[in-house]
C-alpha cells in the first residue's frame, strides 16, 4: 500500500488545512479560462483521430490503396510522434519569453497542424499506390511534427495553470468533455463527405478539411488567448539536457504508477476493442450487417453519453474524497461492467449489451478526468523533490507512453482475433468454439488490465492530505526565493 510522502517536520505535525484555508481560492480559475482550455482539448482531439478515422474511405475505399498499406501509413507517423514529444517537452520546459513558455509554441504549432492538416488531404489523383503511399506519409509526418509542436505543450499549460489539488481535476475534465464531444463530430465526417455537392470522397474530404482546419485554428486560438499561463519564476529550473530530464522524469515513481495506471486501462480497451462488432454480427445476429452495425452504433452512442455525464460527478467526488480512491472505485465498477458482458450477449435479447456500456462508460471518464490531473500533482511532487517544474516533460512522457500503448495493442488486437480461430471466409458459418473464445475475451481482457490498473493505484502515495501539504511547503519556498530576489 502507499506511505505518507514526509514533507517537513513542522507541516506533518499540523492538520492539513484545507484549500479555503490554505489560500486555495487564489487556485481557482474562471469558467472562461477552464472553457477556452477546453476547446482546445476539441480541436486537440479532432485533429488526432481524423486521420485515424478517414485515411481507409479516403486511401482505401475511394484511391485503392492496400489496407496493409493504409495500416502502415497509420503506424509510422505515431511511432515517430511518440518519441518526437519528449524532445518537444524538454524544449518547452526550457524556454523563456516574454509570451510564456507555452503559450507561442501552441499558437505555431496550431497554426501549422491546421494547415497541414488540410494540405495532407489534397492528394493529387493518378500518383499510383505507391505514389499515395509517399504524399500521404510526408504530409503525415509534416503534420505530426507540427502537431507536437502544439500539443506537448498544451497539455503541460493545462497541468501548470493552476496550483489547486481540485481545480486541476476541474481542468482535465474540460479537456476531456470538449474531447468526446470532438468525437461525436469525427463520427459525422464520412457522412459530409458523401453529399451530393462532391464527386466522390476525396474531394469531399479535400473541402471538408478546409472548412475543419479554420475551425480548429480558431479552438487552438482559445487557449492562447484565454488562459493565463502561471508565474512560477521563483522556481529554480536547471538547464539540462532532454535526455537527462527524460531519465529523471521515468524515475519518479508516483508519475510512473499514474502512467502504467493509464497504460493499462488503454490496453484492457483496445486489445479487444473489434471484438464487440464481430460478437454483434456473428453471435447476435447472425450475419445481419445492417442491424448489428445499428445496435454497434447505438452501444458506441450510449458509451459516449454515458461518459460525458459521469464527467462532472466524477470530478466533484475526486475533489471531495481523493483521486485515487474515486479513481479506483469507478474502475473496479468498470471492471464489472466488462465481465457482465458474458451474460447481457444475449441473441434473444441484443439490447442487454447497453447495460455494460453504462457501466463501463464512466471509467474512461475517469481516466481522462481523475489518473490526468494526478499527473498535474506529480509536478509538485517533482518540485518539491528536485526544485523544477517540468510540466512539459512529463505530459511529453504520457504522450509517448500512451501512445506507444496504442501502436503496440492494436497490432496485438488482430493477433488475438486469429487466436480465436475467427476466419472472414467462413463468413456466418463460426465454429462455436470461436464465437465462445470471442465473448470470453472481451469479458475478461478488460477486466483483467482494469484490476492491474487498482493495485498500481494502491501504491500511489499522493494523497489529498499529502499535496495540500505539499503545496503549502511549496509556496513557503517561493515566497522565500521572491524575498531573496528581491
Amino acid at each position: 500500500m502507499s506511505k505518507p510522502i514526509e514533507t517537513t517536520a513542522t507541516v506533518t505535525v499540523r492538520p492539513a488545512p484545507e484549500p479555503a484555508a490554505m489560500g486555495g481560492g487564489e487556485g481557482k480559475l474562471p469558467i472562461r479560462s477552464k472553457l477556452a482550455y477546453g476547446l482546445g482539448g476539441f480541436a486537440e482531439h479532432n485533429m488526432n483521430n481524423t486521420v485515424n478515422s478517414m485515411a481507409n474511405p479516403v486511401l482505401n475505399v475511394t484511391l485503392g490503396v492496400n489496407p496493409a498499406m493504409v495500416g502502415l501509413l497509420l503506424a509510422i507517423p505515431r511511432i515517430y510522434d511518440a518519441f518526437a514529444d519528449p524532445f518537444m517537452g524538454g524544449i518547452s520546459d526550457r524556454f523563456e519569453s516574454k509570451y510564456g513558455r507555452r503559450k507561442p509554441f501552441i499558437l505555431i504549432g496550431g497554426l501549422l497542424s491546421a494547415l497541414f492538416f488540410f494540405l495532407m488531404w489534397q492528394i493529387p489523383r493518378g500518383m499510383g499506390e505507391m505514389g499515395y503511399f509517399a504524399f500521404f506519409l510526408t504530409a503525415s509526418l509534416l503534420f505530426y511534427t507540427c502537431f507536437t509542436v502544439f500539443g506537448v505543450p498544451y497539455i503541460a499549460l493545462g497541468m501548470e495553470m493552476s496550483p489547486d489539488y481540485g481545480e486541476r481535476t476541474v481542468i482535465q475534465t474540460y479537456r476531456g468533455i470538449f474531447g468526446f464531444i470532438s468525437g461525436f463530430a469525427i463520427q459525422w465526417l464520412f457522412w459530409l463527405t458523401q453529399r451530393s455537392c462532391f464527386s466522390d470522397t476525396l474531394n469531399g474530404m479535400q473541402w471538408v478539411a478546409g472548412g475543419s482546419a479554420l475551425i480548429l485554428f480558431g479552438f487552438v486560438l482559445m487557449p492562447v488567448l484565454f488562459c493565463k499561463e502561471r508565474n512560477v519564476s521563483t522556481v529554480k529550473t536547471p538547464k539540462i539536457s532532454v535526455l537527462k530530464s527524460f531519465k529523471e522524469t521515468i524515475k519518479c515513481r508516483p508519475f510512473v504508477l499514474v502512467i502504467l495506471t493509464i497504460v493499462s486501462v488503454l490496453c484492457g480497451i483496445l486489445l479487444v476493442m473489434q471484438m464487440a462488432l464481430y460478437i454483434n454480427i456473428y453471435y447476435l445476429y447472425q450475419g445481419d450487417k445492417k442491424e448489428a452495425s445499428a445496435m454497434f452504433g447505438l452501444v458506441g452512442t450510449v458509451f459516449n453519453l454515458g461518459t460525458l455525464v459521469a464527467m462532472p460527478l466524477i470530478c466533484g467526488l475526486a475533489n471531495r474524497l481523493g483521486k485515487r480512491e474515486v479513481l479506483m472505485a469507478i474502475l473496479g465498477l468498470a471492471g464489472l461492467g466488462s465481465l457482465s458482458k458474458w451474460f447481457c450477449y444475449s441473441p434473444a435479447h441484443p439490447w442487454l449489451q447497453l447495460i455494460p456500456a453504462a457501466l463501463t462508460a464512466p471509467g474512461l471518464g475517469a481516466v481522462w478526468a481523475v489518473a490526468f490531473s494526478m499527473v498535474a500533482d506529480v509536478c509538485d511532487y517533482d518540485e518539491f523533490t528536485n526544485g523544477t517544474r517540468r510540466e512539459g516533460m512529463f505530459g511529453a512522457v504520457q504522450n509517448w507512453a500512451n501512445k506507444l500503448a496504442v501502436s503496440l495493442s492494436l497490432l496485438l488486437s488482430g493477433v488475438i482475433l486469429n487466436f480465436t480461430g475467427f476466419d472472414a471466409k467462413l463468413v456466418t458459418a463460426q465454429s462455436t468454439g470461436t464465437l465462445t473464445a470471442m465473448r470470453a475475451l472481451d469479458s475478461t481482457v478488460p477486466a483483467f488490465f482494469v484490476l492491474i490498473a487498482c493495485g498500481l493505484l494502491a501504491f500511489y502515495p499522493l494523497s489529498k492530505t499529502t499535496m495540500h501539504r505539499l503545496r503549502r511547503v511549496l509556496e513557503w519556498r517561493r515566497a522565500r526565493a521572491a524575498m531573496h530576489k528581491a
